[in-house]
């Protein structure tokens, strides 16, 4: 692939775009992946839920589901702890990939969350849920500042929206895949082999990454921090946008769609267990349909909300 080098003097930003080649589609279709791959890693949990009625979660055999406090508490603390740490992972995973780079850096966020995802086969106690939600959660935060930095380093803007709804689209992908490949899994080996199944392919996805020559084709510097110069004026972006009446808008439609969407994610397979008695090979369509419904009537994407997850 030719790369038009033309450059601002000492600036080190380019000033045309280089000649598009096709493998950017191909970085697409792995961001793709790696995204539908993110968000079944994070719902095994809940689409086997049914399977999770063990003692060291506190569930009392002989009791209905309405009465179980110990294992209704313990179920909330594992994901709770996932979520924390999905919301604290944001707030330096951008800066860790800036630092290492896009490749490294997304290779490193989907091995912690891979091994984090099979690492839940081997836990037998609520703590051992709990510690691999944390890392789960961790890496998994990662996904989306690198998928989003790869993009500019590899579309031109006028591309970049596209690029974006396309990797976008791997969480609508999983929303299809998970309840139907866990169902088959956790039938055929149990509830240990789904964690195991999703974890692998993140590895699988992590090896094809490094392999692929990532820093020798992707496009030059943009003029990105160009443009931006004159808002910033040498200074942080951040006051700027603590001040932009948009910044607050979006945190405000978050904060209010997000929980929606996390109950779906989270606690929708465990009500329809809970109060109709779907187990995970049944409660796969109905699954499919409310996701399906739920993406269609999605605001603006976002890492949490449900055009993204």
């Amino acid at each position: 692939m030719s790369i038009n080098t033309a450059s601002l003097p000492d600036s080190g930003f380019t000033t045309a775009a280089p000649e598009r080649s096709n493998i950017r589609w191909l970085v697409c279709g792995l961001l793709f992946l790696a995204t539908t791959i993110n968000y079944m890693d994070r719902s095994v949990f809940s689409l086997i839920e049914p399977l999770l009625h063990l003692d060291f979660m506190g569930w009392i055999p002989g009791i209905d589901a309405a009465h179980q406090t110990a294992y209704n508490i313990n179920y909330g603390r594992v994901l709770i702890c996932f979520q924390i740490a999905y919301g604290v992972g944001f707030l330096f995973a951008g800066r860790i990939i800036d630092k290492l780079g896009t490749k490294t850096g997304y290779a490193l966020a989907i091995l912690i969350w891979g091994c984090a995802s099979i690492s839940h086969s081997i836990v037998a106690s609520v703590a051992g849920f709990c510690i691999a939600r944390v890392f789960l959660g961790l890496g998994e935060s990662g996904n989306f500042p690198a998928a989003i930095k790869a993009t500019t380093e590899w579309f031109p803007s006028e591309e970049r929206a596209l690029a974006t709804g396309l990797f976008n689209s791997g969480s609508n992908a999983s929303a299809f895949i998970a309840p139907v490949l866990i169902a088959a899994v956790a039938a055929r080996w149990g509830w240990h082999a789904a964690f195991i199944c999703t974890g692998s392919m993140g590895l699988i996805w992590a090896v094809v990454w490094l392999i692929f020559p990532y820093n020798k084709l992707r496009r030059a510097a943009t003029q990105t921090q160009t443009d931006l110069a004159p808002v910033t004026q040498g200074g942080s972006i951040y006051p700027i946008l603590l001040r932009h009446r948009g910044f607050w808008a979006f945190c405000i439609a978050k904060g209010i769609t997000d929980p929606i969407w996390w109950f779906y994610l989270f606690y929708l397979p465990k009500f329809l267990n809970d109060n109709y008695g779907l187990n995970l090979s049944h409660v796969k369509y109905p699954l499919i349909v409310i996701y399906t419904a739920a993406k269609a009537s999605a605001p603006s994407p976002g890492a949490g909300s449900p055009a993204s997850a």
